[in-house]
């Protein structure tokens, strides 16, 4: 049984980073060397919604009825570009 060391990816990405600037490789040959995956050097759409999380939660408690069809055209109507599918997920 292989023991791994924890590592976590913005400390991957770092090292991926060091290589590739001071030995001038390439990113999948730095993602070789230190045994990652190659999708881990990209960042993730880490979604930054708590203003419009908290938003949500805001009319929801004003208005119980309300579903997020209605929600996000109420939000629309204030002038926050936000898509009726991303109002759903929160």
């Amino acid at each position: 049984m292989s023991q791994k060391k924890v590592v976590s990816s913005q400390a991957q990405r770092k090292a991926t980073g060091y290589l590739k600037k001071h030995f001038e490789i390439s990113e999948r040959r730095g993602c070789e060397l230190i045994k990652v995956v190659r999708s881990t050097m990209h960042k993730s759409h880490a979604r930054e919604n708590k203003d419009l999380k908290e938003r949500i939660f805001q009319i929801s408690l004003k208005h119980k009825s309300y579903g997020y069809r209605r929600i996000s055209a109420l939000l629309k109507r204030e002038g926050c570009s936000v898509n009726h599918k991303n109002v759903y997920r929160l």
